[in-house]
């Protein structure tokens, strides 16, 4: 029997954004090699986009998961392979360009400190509503 892809788990979600951060990473490569320019600047800011993209998106599809603990691990999992995909995608496609890796390193740590944010953010916001149905129902069976 096939296995449905569940885009609700955050390793589908970091197989997806990968293969897509590849994609682009081959057209921008493409692109400027055509052009006669160096792509060691897009390679990384293709990389912290798909970067931000698994953020967002990986935080707001927590929001309606059942097994709230579950996918939280899963996804801090599928976060840093994300972190290592990007970044090692940026790395080998760059190819010793002259990009500033020190401003890169704040770019990930940004992106990271917004990821537990948005975990934060959504968690809480998950709680808040659990409680309110909860006092819902006591009230109807009051």
């Amino acid at each position: 029997m096939k296995e449905r892809i569940n885009f609700d788990d955050p390793l589908w979600q970091l197989a997806l954004l990968g293969l897509g951060c590849l994609v682009a990473h081959l057209l921008a490569l493409v692109l400027y090699s055509s052009a006669g320019s160096d792509s060691g600047k897009m390679v990384w800011i293709i990389s912290a986009t798909a970067l931000l993209l698994f953020t967002f998106f990986n935080a707001m599809l927590q929001l309606k998961t059942q097994n709230s603990s579950r996918y939280l691990t899963r996804s801090l999992w599928a976060y840093i392979g994300m972190v290592l995909i990007t970044a090692g995608l940026a790395m080998a496609l760059s190819a010793g360009s002259a990009f500033d890796s020190e401003s890169m390193q704040a770019i990930y740590m940004v992106i990271t400190l917004c990821y537990v944010i948005f975990l934060i953010i959504v968690f809480l916001m998950r709680r808040i509503v659990e409680y309110a149905k909860r006092q819902d129902q006591e009230l109807i069976e009051n």
